[in-house]
Order: structure tokens, then C-alpha cells, then sequence
């Protein structure tokens, strides 16, 4: 086995998309969109044989709260190997010491009782971060048909949907960036009212997705105006719901906006279509919880994987760390 740098985008995908969950944030096309902000990003792979064997793109981000390597949804593969895993730990604390990294944030999609043995095999400590990029989410399988996807909504759900049909709600797919740029409005009204910190990156990664037809905008209206939007990454096997905004209604415009994006991805031929993260059931007043219920009201399986993993490389991490928890708890997350 050795370490190689992928160079070749059809080798690279071929690979993510041979995997259970192709997750999008190691797709080449993402990887360009974070490119484009100049971000530096390593694409690297356990070889044997010239064959792949695991794969990660590597983020580095340097942040107020330090500087580390970042493994979305990485590292990646079909069968987890110790070896594999150990030549590619090794190879990337090299590289960090070049780049004065202060720690190698991961979260593969693994189950938590993976993650725990990796967690104590490899010196890993749990990330003191939320739910990081989904690791719990919902997933609604799209094999069987509409008829039967729609019947195990909860009830309240589908009378809603009905009920915003006959109010004449309209939902409108696009890939315009005059339409992004109304996403990006009312995204960014959301952020404010809902007290959250709004994504840097997302104008770069629909501008480099949509080439690739790996992006979608859906605008919901009434009556000509515009009361909610989000965007839907399909890649691979899945369609996940990545972003979006709404402006506070009791029109139900946004369970049928979701009822479209399940139309729409069952009838392009995607296997799941992933409603991204939700908060857990034993944490009510958890910031998440209204939208996880409505998340939770169109039925789908929770799914766990294991939470984002640390390796500590430098005594400054435990600043970063402590900062992190601190936040946490402010938000009301822990």
C-alpha cells in the first residue's frame, strides 16, 4: 500500500461513487467550489496495486479558532481497512507539521460503534462540535413509489400539502443565479431571525455544482411572492437537502416545497434523498428542534453516524477546544 495524490478527476469519482453513501462534500466538483475561495484542499488516496483503496479531500481551513485539516465526510471507502487507515493517519501528520496545522478534524460515515474503536485504536478524541455535518439525519428511501412515499407522512403533513395545493402555492425549480440571488436574500433573513451564523461559501458552490448539474434551487411562492427557497445537492446516489430560508408564514408553502425536491429526485432516479441533520429526540429545547420535527413529519429512517473526530497535533488546540465547548453550551446545543 502507498499514499498517492489523485490528479485524475474520472478516477476519483469513480471511486466516492462506488461507495454506500457518495458523500457529496469529497465530490471533485465540491472540492473545485472550495478551491475557488482559495481554499487548499489535498486529494489523496491509499493505494495497492493502483487501485483505491480509501480516499480523502482534505480541507485546510484557518480559522479565528486555528488552523486544521478538515475530512468531510472522509476519509472514504468500501471496507474499512486498519492498515489503509494507519499509512493514511501517518501520512497526514506529516503533511500538518508543513503546514502548521494544529489538528485533523474527521467524520466518516461510519456507525458510532465504529467510530468508538477507531476513537480509541488511533488516539482520537470526539470533536467539540454540534451535529457536524449531519451525522444525525433522516433519510427517506425513494424506491418505492410516490403513492407510497406520500402515505407515510404523517397525516398533519399530508393535509398540509394538500391544503397548499388548492391555495395555489407554487413551487419553482431553477439553476439561474438571479434566483440564487433570492435564495441568498431570504437565507440570509433567516440567519439573522433564526440566530444562526449564515455559510461563507455557498454562491461558490452553486456557481461550480450547477455546471455539473449537481445543484438545484427550489423557490416557493404565493400569489407572486417569494416565501421560501432551498437548495438540493444531487450527487451520486443521494439528493440531500443542503440549505434554505423562509420568511415566517402560516401558509404552508415549505411542506410542499419538500414534496416537490421528493418528486423531483425520485423521478431523476436517486435512491435516498436526505433531509440533513436533526436534533436528538432526548434534547427539546435543542436549536434544532422545531425544524427537526418537521424534518422527522414527512417520516424517512434516522440514521447515526459516529461524531466528527480530533487528532490533536498541538497544545493550541486546547484553546480552540475549550473555546468550542464554551460556544456550545451558549448556543444551547450541549
Amino acid at each position: 500500500m502507498k499514499i498517492t495524490e489523485i490528479k485524475d478527476k474520472n478516477n476519483w469519482e469513480r471511486f466516492i461513487l462506488s461507495t454506500e453513501w457518495t458523500p457529496f462534500f469529497q465530490s471533485w466538483a465540491f472540492g473545485n467550489s472550495q478551491k475557488s475561495k482559495n481554499t487548499k484542499i489535498y486529494r489523496l488516496a491509499v493505494t495497492e496495486n493502483k487501485k483505491i483503496i480509501m480516499a480523502c479531500q482534505i480541507f485546510e481551513i484557518t480559522a479565528k479558532r486555528g488552523r486544521f485539516f478538515h475530512l468531510r465526510h472522509g476519509p472514504v471507502f468500501n471496507d474499512f481497512s486498519h492498515k489503509a487507515f494507519k499509512l493514511l493517519l501517518k501520512h497526514l501528520v506529516q503533511l500538518a507539521e508543513t503546514r502548521d496545522v494544529w489538528w485533523i478534524r474527521m467524520s466518516p460515515l461510519i456507525s458510532k460503534e465504529q467510530g468508538k474503536t477507531i476513537l480509541k485504536k488511533y488516539n482520537l478524541i470526539n470533536s467539540p462540535t454540534a451535529n457536524q455535518d449531519a451525522e444525525n439525519c433522516i433519510v427517506i428511501d425513494l424506491k418505492d413509489s410516490l403513492e407510497t412515499i406520500f402515505s407515510r407522512f404523517k397525516k398533519n403533513t399530508r393535509n398540509l400539502i394538500r391544503k397548499a395545493e388548492k391555495l395555489g402555492i407554487t413551487i419553482v425549480e431553477s439553476t439561474s443565479i438571479t434566483d440564487y440571488h433570492l435564495f441568498d436574500d431570504i437565507y440570509h433573513k433567516t440567519a439573522v431571525r433564526q440566530n444562526f451564523v449564515p455559510h461563507k461559501n455557498i454562491c461558490s458552490e452553486f456557481k461550480t455544482l450547477v455546471q455539473k448539474n449537481q445543484i438545484k434551487l427550489f423557490l416557493g411562492y404565493y400569489q407572486q411572492t417569494l416565501l421560501s427557497a432551498a437548495l438540493i445537492v444531487f450527487y451520486g446516489k443521494q439528493a440531500v437537502y443542503h440549505h434554505s430560508g423562509s420568511i415566517p408564514t402560516k401558509l404552508p408553502v415549505n411542506y410542499l416545497l419538500q414534496w416537490k425536491v421528493i418528486q423531483t429526485a425520485k423521478n431523476l432516479g436517486f435512491r435516498y434523498y436526505n433531509l440533513w441533520g436533526v436534533s436528538p429526540r432526548n434534547k427539546p429545547n435543542h436549536p434544532w428542534s422545531g425544524l427537526s420535527f418537521f424534518k422527522r413529519s414527512f417520516g424517512g429512517t434516522e440514521i447515526e453516524f459516529c461524531h466528527s473526530l480530533d487528532l490533536v497535533l498541538k497544545a493550541q488546540y486546547w484553546l480552540s477546544y475549550l473555546y468550542q465547548k464554551f460556544w456550545l453550551w451558549k448556543k444551547g446545543y450541549l
